[in-house]
């Protein structure tokens, strides 16, 4: 049985001083995507249906979104490799935010049905490494990833162990199955803003202040946790005009434009203080990739006993200049964030997109068929809007 789906292929050509480890080795995985693959090429193609296990599940996908991590496959840097530092294998199918419908089921499964509208994890651990052992399940040593590391959901089919599933019955109640079903491809990235706002940094102190840099979909997931979580003022940082508006809807008190305030002589830090009457804000979430802009200002802008959050993936996260004389005499943290296992992470971000209290439809700013999924890649690398999907309701 075939079905269409997105597929990349790339040339394997490990830079000279790239040593593959065992593990890699006995996978064909690459470690550091950006030292090995270039040239990648994305088609619309006919591959086979996957045939599940006896713990999977084959599910009929109904919405997947793109993700900066997709786009940062696509993209290349001045020799052709590709700018995805991470586990990687090609040829693939991208695609990890996702929702559908379960249409089979394998032997060993419990707790699922065929018809169940669900949606998937992307962070699949092993459960065995030491990282796992100790309940870091973000940090396994041999994650598999839809999309990198194995067949992700830009396609008509995916199949998926059934640990890594949940249902989305309350969106689906909420929205009905059409609405319900991109909301549902939602929770995938609101669980990325959930570990960052929440689990990372120990939760939000209802009356805090906090402040958002960066309001694309993970940005805007953070400021809708900010104010759910109860934060009394809340600030968002955006270049984008659109992203900008987008942060007032989902709950950002003040939003500037950075390099407006540049051109008034302004810095953030300056309007933090004014608008905290010099005391700062208690968390900080970096969701924009531009540690080395950000990060000296972000300091001096921390308050007694502030956090700062860095969720972005990006390569100046290596190289980050952090200054920690004031993270000593404010008594600051500073937390690195990554992926959404865990923690009642699924269920919780599940939970929230189906409260309404904010409608998250209002994220959804493109969506394009499956022939059309290269195109919503293009979008979602202007970085003007909030979650482009490509969509395969019938």
């Amino acid at each position: 049985m075939k079905m269409k789906a997105l597929v990349i292929d790339a040339i394997k050509a490990p830079k000279p001083d790239y040593v593959f480890d065992d593990f890699e080795k006995r996978t064909g995985w690459a470690r550091d995507g950006s030292r090995v693959w270039k040239d990648a090429k994305y088609e619309v193609k006919e591959i086979d249906v996957p045939k599940i296990g006896p713990k999977d599940v084959l599910i009929k996908v109904h919405a997947c979104g793109i993700c900066g991590s997709d786009v940062h496959v696509y993209q290349h840097d001045e020799d052709g490799y590709i700018k995805f530092a991470w586990n990687t294998m090609f040829p693939n199918v991208p695609g990890h935010e996702y929702s559908g419908q379960i249409v089979e089921l394998g032997s060993e499964v419990r707790n699922l049905e065929v018809g169940d509208y669900v949606t998937g994890e992307e962070m699949q651990y092993c459960g065995e490494c030491d990282a796992c052992r100790t309940y870091h399940f973000n940090q396994c040593q041999f994650l598999r990833e839809p999309g990198y590391t194995e067949p992700g959901a830009i396609a008509e089919y995916i199949k998926i162990e059934s640990k890594f599933v949940w249902k989305i019955n309350d969106i689906i109640d909420r929205y009905g199955v059409k609405d319900g079903c991109e909301v549902g491809a939602l929770v995938e990235p609101t669980g990325i803003s959930y570990n960052g706002t929440i689990i990372r940094p120990n939760g939000i102190k209802p009356g805090q202040f906090g402040a958002v840099y960066g309001t694309g979909p993970i940005g805007l997931g953070c400021l809708a946790l900010m104010r759910i979580g109860g934060c009394s003022k809340i600030f968002a940082f955006e270049v984008s005009k659109e992203r900008a508006e987008l942060a007032k809807k989902f709950g950002a008190d003040y939003v500037f434009n950075p390099l407006e305030l540049s051109e008034q002589g302004l810095t953030t830090r300056d309007v933090i203080m004014e608008h905290t009457n010099g005391w700062g804000v208690d968390m900080q979430i970096e969701c924009a990739g531009k540690p080395h802009l950000l990060y000296p200002i972000m300091d001096k802008s921390i308050a007694v006993g502030g956090r700062i959050i860095n969720i972005a993936h990006s390569p100046g996260n290596a190289n980050i200049p952090v200054n920690m004389a004031e993270h000593m005499w404010k008594a600051g943290s500073l937390y690195g964030s990554n992926g959404h296992a865990g923690d009642s992470i699924f269920r919780n971000a599940i939970n929230v997109l189906a409260s309404g209290r904010i409608d998250h439809r209002n994220m959804i700013t493109g969506r394009y068929s499956l022939d059309n999924a290269v195109e919503a890649i293009e979008e979602t690398k202007r970085a003007t809007g909030g979650k482009i999907l490509v969509t395969m309701n019938d």
